[in-house]
């Protein structure tokens, strides 16, 4: 049996996408612990595979992004490239490596899965001399944010007087359907293709009641970064206005109070596993996270997509491309594109051609099979 060691930057869009395979692993009888913020605690006793150790280092999103905006004095929520690169190879590194180092030294693993943007679990597997495994849950990055992220990475590997190791694969869910030509490839090494899926957390999976009035059901989420409590007042109040039924996630939006509708067809849900909410809903509106987007593929949802910052765009234009989805620029566009979206069916149904592959594509068990075996 292996141990196996995750490292994500600690936000829900990095942890969770990662959650099959950690529970794929753990019921191989292989031991799983994961490297990151102390403060996201409650989100692994409620939504992780039970059996999960937490070992606490690192900072949350926001210290992570307004450090590296003081450093490079930019845009905390639209960053530049060496914004980007600051951010994920040097202020996750240097807020990080203090207790990671320690700990993954005591928990000692065999292998590394680190995600995307996570510069700690490529740093540790040149640390501890043990392979690492990327986990991209995303559109291809553009080639600047990974060559900014790689040269700050890389003066914390010159200072501890380390060479940066090659990973030993790659384990992809984002599907191929949502790439385009001119998008850059993993290169590096070998690229296993997983199949994607909607968050269940620990709880039933039940949707939370919404009224029987024969209107469409639509989600609408702002995920758990952009998640403004004003901005979602209003998006309540444009979705009363285009007749649906809508249920609308409080997200993190920081304990503030959010002023919207009070129409009846809305209905407000805390923060809430994925899976659940898409069970008959017939669109989602959201900003575009790569975990949403593909958690509404994978029930064949079509989306109406309000991008905001990090690789939203990015994930928008693939979307939209496929016609599983329709993107605005802003709110006041929201109703008519639901409508629009509604009504076309086929819109729907690129949805469902999308799930209908996913569902092809190998579980998470088979893809941990072979990242074992390659060892």
């Amino acid at each position: 049996m292996s141990r196996i060691l995750f490292t994500a930057v600690s936000a829900h869009g990095h942890v969770l996408p990662m959650a099959p395979l950690m529970e794929a692993a753990l019921e191989s009888g292989h031991t799983v612990a994961l490297i990151a913020s102390a403060d996201l605690r409650p989100l692994l006793e409620s939504d992780l595979p039970l059996g999960v150790e937490l070992l606490p280092a690192g900072p949350m999103p926001l210290e992570l992004a307004t450090l590296a905006a003081e450093r490079t004095q930019g845009d905390l929520m639209q960053p530049t490239v060496e914004g980007i690169g600051e951010t994920f190879g040097g202020v996750l590194l240097d807020l990080s490596l203090p207790a990671a180092i320690p700990a993954a030294r005591s928990w000692m693993p065999d292998v590394v899965v680190a995600d995307v943007f996570n510069s700690v679990g490529p740093f540790l597997s040149a640390l501890l001399d043990v392979p690492w495994w990327r986990f991209s849950m995303t559109v291809h990055p553009p080639t600047s944010w990974m060559e900014a992220i790689a040269e700050s990475a890389g003066e914390r590997y010159r200072s501890a007087g380390l060479e940066p190791r090659d990973p030993a694969g790659t384990v992809q869910i984002w599907p191929e359907e949502l790439t385009v030509g001119e998008d850059p490839t993993w290169s590096d090494a070998p690229v296993h293709d997983m199949a994607f899926s909607a968050h269940r957390g620990r709880g039933s999976g039940e949707a939370p009641e919404a009224p029987a009035t024969g209107r469409p059901r639509v989600v609408a989420s702002m995920g758990t970064i952009f998640s403004d409590a004003g901005a979602l007042g209003e998006l309540a109040a444009r979705l009363a206005e285009a007749g649906v039924d809508a249920v609308v996630t409080t997200g993190l939006a920081l304990g503030e109070s959010v002023v919207g509708s009070d129409d009846r067809s809305v209905t407000w849900v805390p923060f809430t596993p994925i899976d659940g909410l898409l069970r008959g809903a017939s669109a989602i509106v959201t900003v575009g996270g790569a975990g949403t987007v593909l958690a509404a593929l994978a029930h064949g949802v079509p989306l109406v997509l309000w991008p905001h910052g990090a690789d939203q765009p990015l994930i928008a234009e693939r979307v939209e491309a496929t016609g599983a989805a329709i993107g605005i620029a802003g709110l006041d566009e929201l109703p008519g594109a639901l409508r629009r979206l509604l009504a076309d069916s086929d819109h729907a149904a690129r949805a469902g051609a999308v799930a209908e592959s996913n569902a092809s594509r190998p579980a998470p068990a088979a893809v941990l099979q072979r990242m074992l075996e390659s060892r």
